[in-house]
């Protein structure tokens, strides 16, 4: 016979292990950032808990794919001045994806930070005939340079 809390537990921390999407890479240090001078963006997140493997959204940088946005972590990215769209591809529900952009001028040697967060989208889903809950979504926002350097300079490389 065996104990059915023992296997519970061991289920439920090999559950947790496997499924959470943390970010692996180096804490931020000046050889994993861009550089005084260079053109380019930051985009971070400091959420630790709010989504597991398989439901991380996707970054996107015109139009192309950067991978997947870890709980607390940063991209990099050099680009040149001009107009780009950071966007952000996530799941609501296992069989819809939803698409939050966001268009941006740069200028050379600028850099900007975007924050992406999870936040309440303002409507309900219904789960069942009697339960309505929350609906929240991928939202990214441009932050102060002084905001972005402080935020991202406490997060782990997003590998």
């Amino acid at each position: 016979m065996f104990d059915l809390s023992k296997v519970t537990a061991v289920l439920l921390c090999f559950l947790m292990t496997a499924c959470t999407n943390v970010a692996q890479g180096p804490m931020y240090s000046p050889k994993n950032a861009l550089q005084a001078g260079e053109t380019g963006i930051y985009v971070y997140t400091k959420e630790s808990h709010h989504f597991i493997s398989g439901f991380a959204p996707e970054l996107y940088l015109d139009g192309k794919l950067l991978g997947p946005l870890p709980n607390g972590g940063y991209f990099y990215a050099r680009l040149t001045a001009g107009s780009h769209v950071v966007a952000v591809k996530y799941k609501s529900t296992v069989i819809t994806s939803l698409t939050n952009d966001l268009a941006f001028t740069l200028n050379k040697h600028q850099i900007k930070y975007f924050e992406g967060r999870w936040e309440y989208a303002n409507r309900e889903v219904m789960m069942s005939t009697l339960t309505m809950v929350p609906e929240y979504e991928w939202r990214l926002h441009a932050v102060s340079a002084q905001d972005g350097v402080h935020d991202v300079t406490q997060l782990p490389l997003s590998q």
